[in-house]
């Protein structure tokens, strides 16, 4: 990304960033850099005073394990840093022991997790209490978490929660509608959550704020649900693909949400 003919936002394999990051640095504003590649690196990554300027970094789909993390995370360069990418790298339970030993985490404001091979205890012990005072955007998607989950997440100030595929089934899904959390942006998609649990989620106030819903793959054949919701008054994306309405609901949804909703 370039602003006012300024380099702000790359991405670079760890080969390149190591070789280019002196020259690339210096000569533009960089805060946002996204690497691939990087796992064999991370030792001179880690030691880059260049990463301080950043106030994200992404390393989705490194593979770098809980060592490579805990390589990263021992950089004294990463006081800046408000967005932190660790999507598909093998993490697991000992990725989240670094976690919690990173006393950075306390600035991070959005948190990718996707993919790791997390439980749910995993979940309740990197959140189940006021170690993340400044996060409002987490993505959990991909982890086998399992309904009960989502109540580590209640006390956070999340504006931006991407669970899809986590297994939430009926019951998490009714624990989400009672939790208090009003997120503006809501991915729940690929839980088997069904009419039931939606039927819950959509009069609740954890809609209130939502103006982007994902609620694709979930099982969820009435429309009714969404038709008389009042908590629905500010969504502008409801994407309910792969879900088996028939063409009677697909008609009332369309006549309810316009062009706001995604049937196909």
């Amino acid at each position: 990304m370039v602003e006012n003919g300024r380099v702000v936002s790359l991405s670079l394999s760890g080969r390149a960033f190591v070789s280019s990051a002196h020259d690339l640095f210096q000569e533009h504003p960089i805060r946002s850099l996204r690497l691939v590649a990087v796992a064999p690196f991370l030792t001179e990554v880690a030691n880059c005073e260049r990463l301080s300027g950043l106030t994200r970094l992404d390393l989705f789909g490194n593979r770098i394990g809980p060592e490579g993390l805990k390589q990263l995370l021992a950089s004294p360069f990463l006081a800046n840093l408000r967005e932190l990418g660790l999507g598909r790298n093998g993490l697991g339970t000992p990725g989240i022991e670094e976690l919690l030993n990173w006393r950075g985490r306390e600035k991070i404001r959005r948190l990718d997790l996707q993919g790791n091979g997390l439980l749910a205890d995993d979940v309740h012990r990197l959140f189940g209490s006021s170690k993340w005072p400044e996060l409002s955007g987490l993505v959990l998607s991909e982890n086998a978490l399992g309904p009960k989950s989502v109540e580590s997440l209640f006390q956070l100030p999340l504006a931006e929660l991407e669970i899809e595929g986590i297994e939430l089934g009926t019951s998490g899904a009714v624990h989400l509608a009672e939790s208090g959390l009003k997120p503006i942006n809501l991915n729940l998609g690929f839980n088997r959550i069904g009419d039931k649990g939606i039927a819950e989620l959509v009069r609740s106030e954890l809609l209130a704020k939502c103006t982007v819903l994902d609620l694709r793959g979930n099982l969820i054949r009435s429309a009714d649900p969404f038709v008389d919701s009042p908590m629905l008054r500010n969504v502008r994306s409801l994407d309910l693909r792969a879900n088996p309405f028939d063409d009677d609901a697909v008609s009332k949804l369309r006549r309810r949400f316009g062009e706001a909703v995604l049937l196909s």
